[in-house]
């Protein structure tokens, strides 16, 4: 009877119309039925097909969340650079402003021209994309 509570059990995890089938074979033991070797041997070959493709599925998963943490991650790096550049503008433009009433010639360090700020911003997103 132990065995026959194993064999349902196990039967549990694959189909319906299997599990009818088999089950009324199990349970045919007390009735003096025979379950003949070759339905184990199916039942077998079934459960190692389940198995592999449940193993095949987990690894599928993993690759697939193994992408999704890199892209979290260039996603917080570029936000942090963008961070980055947003302070160094808005440092820039305070400086700029204190430093407008004092210049007297053109021979000062030159303005950060718009040019000079893209470059940056494109330099700073292109190290952050190859990391």
């Amino acid at each position: 009877m132990e065995q026959i509570e194993e064999i349902l059990n196990h039967l549990d995890e694959l189909s319906v119309d299997r599990n009818d089938h088999m089950e009324e074979k199990i349970e045919g033991l007390g009735n003096g039925r025979v379950i003949i070797q070759q339905d184990f041997d199916n039942l077998e070959t079934k459960l190692q097909e389940a198995r592999a493709q449940i193993d095949g599925l987990q690894r599928k998963q993993m690759r697939h969340n193994s992408k999704i943490s890199l892209a979290r991650f260039k996603i917080s790096t570029l936000e942090l650079i963008i961070k980055d550049i947003q302070i160094l503008i808005l440092c820039y433009l305070v400086n700029v402003d204190r430093m407008a009433p004092k210049r007297t010639s053109t021979s000062a360090a030159p303005a950060m021209t718009q040019a000079a700020i893209r470059k940056l911003v494109v330099d700073s997103v292109a190290t952050a994309l190859e990391a």
